[in-house]
């Protein structure tokens, strides 16, 4: 028995005729501090910040068994611990080339760290039917503006972390709460949140630093992000 031909995917315009009864952040989901609250039902999805979380999950089982200095790596979610700050150690900060998603074999620049968590988003390894595997949640359409990016957030030592961790909550402090606990959720959802949002407006928010690469080739790096761009 032959098989059927899978479906092809609809076109931009087909979904762009959706548009008019999907919902939308603005018109269907109000957000109250850390609650959201939807007018109809709606599908969220947190993909973007959940390998991330596994990485902290993972890192607190590390903690709870003696282990301050590793390297955790999932796959473009990096955390690492330990490495470069402890003279007992003996051990250099990780050096961490960051991919050109248009040439897996070459890099446009490098980190170097020490303790943080550092998490890239490009299309390159994710897309579907030669489109962007982000779509802009506000116009329904692909973040087709930016080519790749790479947020990092430092750690606090462990001890500030537990301070901060228990003094605070998700509610009195949800942007503190989330750095100090969950450090590579939150810059694996920043580096998604980078191919639609200003990072400016990020940066007022959050305690991150990143590296963003326009589709034009045009690299933005933050002030305190911990590495260079390579130039010609």
């Amino acid at each position: 028995m032959s098989r059927k031909p899978n479906p092809a995917p609809p076109t931009w315009d087909s979904l762009a005729r959706r548009d008019a009864t999907r919902p939308t952040w603005p018109t269907d989901v109000e957000r109250h501090g850390t609650t959201l609250v939807t007018r109809r039902p709606v599908w969220l999805d947190f993909g973007a910040a959940g390998k991330g979380y596994l990485v902290d999950l993972i890192a607190a089982m590390l903690h709870e068994h003696g282990h301050d200095s590793f390297v955790i790596d999932a796959g473009g979610d990096l955390r690492v611990e330990g490495l470069g700050s402890d003279p007992a150690h003996n051990a250099e900060p990780l050096r961490i080339a960051l991919e050109d998603p248009a040439d897996a074999m070459r890099a446009i620049g490098l980190a170097a760290i020490g303790g943080g968590s550092l998490c890239a988003s490009s299309p390159s390894r994710r897309h579907w039917a030669g489109a962007h595997h982000l779509i802009n949640a506000l116009d329904g359409r692909p973040a087709n503006d930016v080519a790749a990016a790479w947020a990092f957030v430092a750690h606090k030592t462990t001890a500030d972390a537990a301070t901060l961790v228990a003094s605070t909550t998700t509610e009195s402090a949800p942007h503190e709460f989330s750095a100090a606990a969950y450090p590579t959720a939150l810059a694996d959802g920043l580096a998604t949140a980078l191919f639609v949002a200003d990072p400016t407006a990020l940066r007022h928010a959050f305690p991150y630093e990143c590296v963003i690469l326009d589709v034009d080739r045009t690299a933005r790096r933050s002030p305190g992000f911990p590495g260079t761009i390579f130039t010609r």
